[in-house]
Formats: structure tokens, C-alpha cells, sequence
């Protein structure tokens, strides 16, 4: 359905940082963010991990539905 962007990068599995004292990573790409690309229509999962999220919840997931 789609891939992920960072600066220098198109793929499935990206890093993004979250600076310290904030809740979120930055809103673009130009800034540091992450941005989803779509490629074809569908529904994808996009899924944020962390060593605090136990792998077992869905906390850190969004579905996002794509319709070109």
C-alpha cells in the first residue's frame, strides 16, 4: 500500500527520533519526521516501537487507509 520516508530514505521499517522533552517526532521530513508514501490503494498498519511499548499492545499502531 505504501512505504515510509525520512530524509534519504523510501522504505518499510524507518528511524525517527524523538527529541528530548517532546511527546512526538517532528511534523515533516524536512524537520526529522516521517512521512507515508502511498504507492496503491488498500488499508496498511503503521506501527511505532519503543523499548517502553510492550510488543504485545497496539498502542503504537495507526491503520491507515489509502484511496487515490
Amino acid at each position: 500500500v505504501g512505504m515510509l520516508v525520512i530524509t534519504g530514505l523510501v522504505a518499510g521499517v524507518v528511524t525517527v527520533q524523538i527529541p528530548a522533552g517532546a511527546s512526538s517526532s517532528p511534523a515533516s521530513v524536512a524537520t526529522g519526521g516521517a512521512a507515508f508514501r502511498y504507492l496503491t490503494a488498500g488499508t496498511s498498519v503503521v506501527q511505532a516501537s519503543h523499548a517502553t511499548i510492550a510488543a504485545t499492545t497496539t498502542s503504537g499502531n495507526v491503520t491507515v487507509t489509502v484511496t487515490p
